[in-house]
């Protein structure tokens, strides 16, 4: 190749080149004609029927017991077969394998799992492009940062998978049906986005969106086991105007990603915690409630807010037997200190709104009763 391009082009095709560790099957064992465990690149890529492997074993050498032995094998490591992966899957999880030292115990079921995300990458792309009018250019200022291939195929995966596809696409999507005029600056910045996301302020909203999010369907999966898809209303309860501003601002993806029927904004210097509600604790400055139907299992409440609070106690003596030990005040940077000084104070502060749920959820009880 190296003389091919220099004979026919001039230069040498490539200036580097990346090798990834030995593939071993997915027991750790060295691929191996006298095993039968060896695996075709081709047939990762095209697909296989556990019959077309058993018939490739029968036109090798192997002596009949180590061909029983093998097909033994590949009934239990692929009993329906390999199914079609495509080159890009079986690329990305050898990229991704590379952290693992010298060798790469290659598991099949992995590339299938890539293969289902290259899938989903492929429709978020066309989702985008649909999306986007046929004059738009992107930002000309686009700076990819560089990291070891594993880490790189790690966080793409990541962010793909969790932000852009399940959160951000869900997120915009009221914004882009339609002709609303009312969201045409949203739409707008929607299409900004869909090409490259930089803006911090937003990436720290939606970061808290998320996790709001991620509490309220907690909350949805305990109370709804048999009734998924129905919407409830919401309250969020927040501890100072900011985060309250923020959590009317995002009300509309709220509402969207967890499914809501409702989201109310709650000041704790203001209001009151809502009642006959479940509640989750998303961080010391926010917790969401959510309104269930029928009585709401007091117990249970109890139990969880019991164990949130040993867990807090637990964090809390943790802190206090770092900072009260000899030498702290003296060996210790100060920012560090701060840092400690500032984790307690948060910790106190959770403690304290969960003894007064504990209180709330005790009176309510004996209210019903």
């Amino acid at each position: 190749m190296v003389m091919l391009g220099i004979k026919l082009g001039g230069d040498v095709p490539f200036s580097k080149v990346y090798l990834h560790p030995m593939i071993r099957d997915a027991h750790g064992r060295k691929m191996s004609k006298s095993l039968g465990n060896v695996i075709d690149p081709l047939e990762v890529i095209n697909g296989i029927s556990l019959e077309g492997l058993q018939k490739r074993l029968e036109e090798g050498n192997l002596d009949p017991n180590e061909l029983a032995t093998a097909k033994a094998g590949q009934v239990k490591d692929f009993p329906n077969g390999i199914a079609e992966c495509g080159a890009d899957a079986l690329r990305f999880v050898l990229v991704s394998y590379t952290s693992q030292s010298d060798k790469i115990n290659l598991d099949i079921q992995r590339v299938v799992g890539y293969r289902q995300w290259c899938n989903k990458l492929w429709n978020a792309v066309r989702f985008a492009m649909s999306k986007l009018p046929d004059d738009y250019a992107p930002p000309p200022t686009i700076n990819p940062g560089t990291m070891p291939f594993s880490y790189a195929a790690t966080s793409v995966y990541s962010w793909w998978q969790y932000q852009f596809c399940d959160i951000f696409i869900e997120a915009i999507k009221p914004y882009l049906a339609g002709d609303n005029p009312t969201f045409s600056s949203e739409r707008n910045f929607a299409q900004d986005a869909l090409w490259s996301w930089t803006n911090e302020s937003v990436e720290h909203e939606m970061d808290l969106v998320e996790s709001t999010v991620r509490s309220l369907r907690s909350l949805r999966a305990e109370l709804l086991a048999k009734q998924k898809n129905e919407r409830l209303p919401a309250f969020a309860f927040c501890q100072n105007d900011e985060l309250a501003e923020i959590m009317r601002s995002c009300e509309l993806e709220i509402l969207t990603l967890a499914a809501l029927s409702s989201l109310k904004v709650l000041l704790s210097d203001v209001d009151d915690a809502p009642a006959e509600c479940a509640f989750e604790n998303v961080n010391e400055n926010l917790k969401v409630y959510l309104k269930v139907h029928g009585t709401l299992n007091a117990e249970a409440e109890r139990q969880k807010i019991k164990n949130k609070m040993n867990e807090i106690l637990k964090q809390q003596e943790k802190l206090k037997k770092i900072m009260n030990a000899s030498g702290y005040q003296e060996k210790v940077p100060s920012h560090i200190q701060e840092e400690n000084a500032t984790k307690l104070a948060k910790l106190l502060q959770e403690f304290e709104f969960f003894t007064k749920e504990s209180e709330r959820i005790e009176s309510e009880a004996q209210h019903q009763q």
